[in-house]
């Protein structure tokens, strides 16, 4: 076996471990989406994370690792799409971000106000369905 040969068997070898380990990566990043979304009552939108980058980086310990980056899209009330980002460095989440988003209570329905059941106008009693304290004095009944 000549040089050559060797040396395109090493580069196909290391192609085909980057591919397995990108592919464990996003698995680990597509769940780790899946987790926040979940964790924020919001909707993870198509169910997929997007690589959107590659960094040879070393960790705390001086190793050097891949820091891959992923973009993903989710929904607070499933007529808009945000973005979230998430970065993986090795097969670890490194970091989480969530583009700002409005926390939805039991009042709000699409950007608009609904009326609230009769257990919600009670003054001193927290809402039964989503537990808020204060509710305001445009919802109430």
């Amino acid at each position: 076996m000549d040089v050559a040969s060797l040396l395109l068997l090493l580069l196909l070898a290391a192609l085909g471990w980057f591919w397995f380990d990108s592919l464990s990566a996003l698995e680990v990043a597509r769940a780790a989406g899946k987790r926040v979304c979940n964790d924020a009552n919001v909707q993870f939108l198509d169910d997929t994370v997007a690589s959107t980058g590659v960094a040879l980086v070393r960790d705390k310990s001086g190793r050097r690792l891949l820091r891959r980056t992923y973009r993903f899209e989710f929904s607070e009330t499933g007529n808009s799409r945000l973005e979230g980002r998430l970065v993986v460095l090795g097969k670890r989440v490194e970091s989480v971000t969530l583009e700002p988003y409005q926390i939805l209570s039991c009042a709000d329905t699409g950007g608009g106000l609904q009326q609230l059941p009769s257990a919600c106008s009670s003054q001193d009693a927290p809402c039964p369905i989503c537990g808020t304290d204060s509710i305001s004095k445009e919802t109430r009944s």
